[in-house]
């Protein structure tokens, strides 16, 4: 993958982690933005989902990763 690529990818992993952590917190009933709502990390909840991206657990993971990955591609560019 390309230099510019990759940094296209990153974003975009980036991005929609971003996304899902403001979601969550939309969908909670909490008014103030904390690392920690009750017992949910959003820390923790960030990590999990670029480890996911960045290092898929199995080949099943890494292929759905990968075909995500074109999708959300072909949609930015």
């Amino acid at each position: 993958m390309s230099g510019k690529l990759q940094c296209l990818v990153n974003f975009i992993i980036h991005l929609h982690c971003h996304v899902y952590l403001q979601v969550r917190f939309a969908l909670s009933s909490i008014t103030s933005w904390w690392s920690m709502d009750g017992d949910f990390d959003y820390q923790q909840f960030w990590r999990t989902i670029i480890d996911f991206f960045e290092k898929p657990p199995g080949q099943e993971a890494q292929h759905r990763v990968d075909k995500l990955l074109k999708w959300w591609t072909r949609c930015v560019i």
